[in-house]
């Protein structure tokens, strides 16, 4: 059983920061927002996948966030992600999947208020 995490940390948009470690992934935008009627906060995904030239932007869904900070892969393919913030900087987002048992974490930097989001 994970412990309870304060999801609204989470609120906010959040662009993606290339890795090696994860080659799929060329660009991303995640955004998380809270529904005023029921108070469930969503994560809406759109991600590049492929390299940056070829690359194609998909629009991958939108997920409810658990108390755990844990959601389902909104497309179905990629089984349950959990959300982390970096202890020391809480502009950066650490995202786990799990790819055949074994983790791969991406990382995510908070887009600020005054910086306008890709289209």
């Amino acid at each position: 059983e994970m412990a309870e995490v304060d999801k609204d940390l989470f609120l906010g948009t959040w662009n993606y920061q290339p890795t090696s470690s994860v080659p799929h992934i060329s660009a991303g935008v995640v955004v998380v927002t809270k529904k005023k009627e029921t108070d469930d906060v969503m994560i809406d995904m759109k991600m590049k996948l492929g390299a940056s030239s070829l690359g194609v932007w998909m629009n991958i869904g939108t997920s409810k966030i658990e108390k755990d900070g844990r959601f389902l892969c909104p497309n179905g393919q990629g089984g349950w992600h959990e959300l982390h913030l970096d202890e020391s900087n809480p502009n950066i987002l650490r995202m786990t999947e799990y790819l055949r048992g074994k983790p791969i974490v991406s990382v995510w930097e908070k887009q600020q208020e005054n910086e306008s989001s890709p289209a």
